[in-house]
């Protein structure tokens, strides 16, 4: 069960009232100021005194209350019993002197509660003030003015299992104080079981009375009787579960020494026999432990004869020597790991072998990260044709692979995407294609493939978030032709420049260009010679820089995978501090060109010219008080170029300046990458692009919110409202309209936004940037452009003045 904290929100209830009152302006201080008084002042109690108004509606602990229960989730809630309730089939409303309480519980996933939050806090009827963040369930509340004049709460929470809640209280402005406490007091006794959704054979959803654990604390307990080092795997299990968006069990891994191989099979699992090393003593010892340990797990509690058969099934691999690996999803809280290790994972002075280990070890740990592996919903859903096998497996191997490497001091994601591909290759020509035979190893390679392809998000597999919600059969089901691409795609490699990698037929699989190769320059006009350079950030700073002003630099620079970005040279990041409006001297200015014009261009004798020319250019815009960045023609690194602004929306906004700088780098270097392509985009395309990246950079960032990203766009839109001249997209194909009433910046940010809510809402923005600029150098931006949005670029433009302006 899950209860909203009332205390916690009682006291954030009355310092919305107080922020309201005091005529503040900015969504964003309010919630900081919520946050902040949070922690600092001490918790309250509950409602413990009476207040009346002229209606006698009295708010007090001794009002009688009745319980409402919805018969589908079993969500309930206590409400005044004297109101009257109104139940339709998709809500409840709960009316009362003062207002009302409408209830709508929703089948939108968990992960939409942002997306969903913002739609539903920005439509035309109202008009928020202020919001703040609710926790222990998740959420958001809103306050602010509905168009006929009444005053109006809203709430959004999520819950896993059960979906999203949506709340709205209303009253008129007389009575909203008192309306507002009452409704407090309606959601501190809300009660949220966590269910499982299970869909049967004809489609209709059945509710399961099993309600997942409390989890509470999770842990990770080790038992280990083998001569691998305890120490060793736990700070290995340390690593991993940092990297968890989320952890969600208590999870037991049991370890134990194994010899020789005996015979294949013997085993309900796919285990082989091998000798047997350990007592009888010893296993009884681990078959002790193990009950011990059951005993504490509410699901095992109240199923002992399960707990029973699962013993003797854990016995019987010990006691016959079972080469077990595997993780045992007992139930959702409730995860135990049993692993027998061979002579080589417990050698310490076997390299090769305490890898292995590592990789072992911390792919069993990942599927007990898994949350959803025992949904029943998810399940449900799961098919002869399902894909989940493949990618439950390939998750686990993509996961360890990254933390083996971290493991080892190996900061260069190169190597485990190639240690990937390689297993893949090998694979393949050992065993053929089918993607299901490989399992693991297969699986890995068909996950990297869709992320080099943009169609699945890296950190969604690193942090486990891809399997929170059943996305294997809900996003990436044989539906997805990218999907289908990778099934067809995961075992076509190839050896580049000492890595492994996808081949052209790869790629053309999925109608894609390749993306910019991780370690080769050889589609460049570049020589390999001259451009053989790490790739990576390069931060130089000049003059007395402020440290907060690094600190928000680097904070972008460490969130930017530069290598798996496509950029496939070193970016030099030069910041230098601002001086009365100006940039630095002379003097200085040229010992910046001196700095990084080497880097650029390492070879002078090939282009002194260019040599010359960028050298110039470099000394007169940091004379300047300039933010820029450049990825010039044949170049060997990127350089951003930032003076250390002093105008700051928000703390870390010259780290969202970084963010909107290195876009311009990416969208360079797809043509640096395909020099034959096409090059121009115009200004309004390049500038809103590298702005709406930076936004949602910083956004994730937790540097701001969609409230200030939602309130650039209206700004944006009322100046181009009050300039109708300037709502036509044609005069800002070259130009940046510095001195304009509207900006590239402002205009182009604007009409992407209304391009990716009408036209491609299915991708995220980086699916969408690249499917943009790959498409733009192949085919120019134009005939591009024409293809998203299925319709000729100048009736498109007249479409967006229309919005515009009407």
């Amino acid at each position: 069960m899950k209860y909203l904290n009332l205390q916690r929100i009682l006291l954030q209830a009355a310092l919305v009232s107080l922020i309201i009152s005091c005529g503040t302006q900015d969504p964003i201080l309010e919630a900081q100021t919520v946050e902040e008084a949070t922690t600092s002042i001490e918790p309250t109690k509950s409602i413990d005194k009476t207040i009346e108004n002229d209606s006698t509606e009295i708010v007090s602990e001794e009002m009688n209350y009745a319980i409402y229960t919805d018969s589908k989730t079993k969500v309930s809630l206590n409400y005044p019993a004297s109101w009257e309730l109104f139940e339709e089939e998709f809500d409840v409303e709960f009316s009362g002197p003062m207002g009302a309480v409408f209830m709508a519980i929703t089948s939108a996933p968990m992960r939409e509660l942002d997306e969903l939050a913002d739609d539903f806090f920005s439509e035309p009827e109202y008009q928020e003030e202020s919001r703040i963040t609710l926790d222990n369930p998740s959420g958001y509340m809103s306050i602010g003015d509905l168009r006929d004049g009444a005053r109006q709460a809203r709430v959004i929470l999520g819950n896993e299992q059960v979906g999203l809640i949506i709340f709205e209280a209303t009253s008129d402005p007389e009575d909203f104080d008192l309306h507002l406490l009452q409704f407090q007091t309606i959601l501190a006794s809300l009660d949220l079981p966590e269910t499982d959704i299970v869909v049967n054979s004809d489609g209709n959803e059945l509710w399961s009375n099993y309600q997942v654990e409390d989890y509470g604390p999770t842990t990770i307990t080790i038992l280990n009787i083998s001569n691998a080092s305890t120490t060793q795997l736990e700070n290995w299990a340390a690593l991993a579960e940092s990297k968890m968006a989320s952890r969600k069990a208590n999870i037991l891994a049991v370890l134990w020494p194994i010899g020789d191989f005996v015979r294949e099979g013997g085993f309900s699992h796919p285990f082989n026999q091998h000798e047997v090393l350990i007592t009888s003593e010893e296993a009884d010892f681990l078959i002790d432990e193990i009950d011990m340990w059951l005993s504490t797990q509410t699901c095992m509690k109240e199923n002992p004869e399960f707990q029973q058969e699962e013993l003797e099934t854990y016995r019987d691999w010990l006691e016959r020597g079972a080469d077990a690996s595997t993780q045992l999803s007992l139930c959702p809280g409730t995860r135990l790991v049993m692993m027998g290790l061979a002579s080589h994972h417990q050698d310490q002075s076997d390299p090769v072998g305490l890898r292995d280990l590592q990789e072992f070890f911390t792919h069993e740990l990942y599927h007990a990260f898994q949350q959803d592996l025992t949904s029943g919903s998810c399940e449900a859903q799961t098919g002869p044709e399902s894909n989940t096998p493949w990618i439950v497996e390939g998750g686990a191997t993509y996961f360890s692979k990254f933390v083996s490497a971290e493991i080892n001091g190996e900061s260069n994601p190169v190597n485990p995407v190639s240690d990937i591909l390689l297993n893949a290759l090998n694979l393949s020509e050992r065993e053929g294609t089918n993607i299901f035979q490989g399992g693991s190893s297969s699986g890995a390679a068909a996950l990297q493939f869709l992320v080099e392809i943009k169609a699945l998000d890296k950190d969604s597999i690193l942090d486990g978030s891809l399997f929170h919600d059943c996305a294997r059969e809900k996003e990436y089901s044989n539906d997805n032709p990218y999907v289908m691409a990778a099934i067809e795609s995961w075992h076509l490699i190839e050896q580049r420049n000492g890595a492994y990698v996808f081949s052209e037929e790869a790629f053309s699989n999925a109608g894609r260009q390749r993306p910019i190769d991780l370690q080769t320059q050889e589609n460049s006009s570049v020589s390999q010679t001259t451009c053989n350079q790490p790739v990576e950030f390069v931060l130089k700073t000049y003059g007395s820089v402020e440290e907060h002003k690094i600190d928000s630099v680097k904070q972008a620079l460490n969130t930017i995978d530069l290598v798996n970005s496509g950029v496939n040279v070193p970016v030099y990041v030069v910041l230098w501090e601002v001086n009365d409006e100006r940039g630095v001297s002379k003097t200085v200015a040229e010992q910046i060109a001196a700095d990084v014009v080497p880097a650029i261009y390492p070879d002078r004798s090939n282009d002194d010219e260019q040599w010359i020319r960028v050298t110039e250019d470099i000394v007169g815009k940091t004379q300047k008080e300039t933010i820029t960045a450049d990825l010039y023609h044949d170049a060997c690194a990127g350089g951003i170029f930032a003076a250390a602004t002093n105008t700051m929306d928000f703390p870390n906004y010259l780290g969202k300046i970084t963010f909107h700088e290195f876009h311009h780098i990416y969208q360079s270097s797809f043509y640096r990458n395909n020099p034959e392509g096409h090059r121009e985009q115009p200004t309004w395309i390049t500038e809103g692009m590298a702005e709406t990246y930076g936004m949602l950079e910083a956004i994730k960032s937790g540097w701001t919110d969609n409230v200030y990203f939602e309130q650039t766009l209206e700004n944006a839109r009322q100046r181009i409202a009050r300039n109708p001249d300037f709502a036509d997209l044609s005069i800002f194909q070259d130009e940046f309209g510095d001195h304009w009433p509207v900006h590239s910046t402002e205009i182009g940010m604007v009409a992407l936004d209304y391009i990716m809510n009408n036209y491609v809402e299915s991708q995220s923005f980086d699916q969408f940037a690249y499917a943009l600029y790959s498409g733009s150098n192949q085919d120019g931006w134009k005939n591009q452009l024409t293809a998203i949005v299925g319709k000729d670029y100048d009736e498109f433009f007249i479409e967006l003045r229309n919005d515009l302006l009407n």
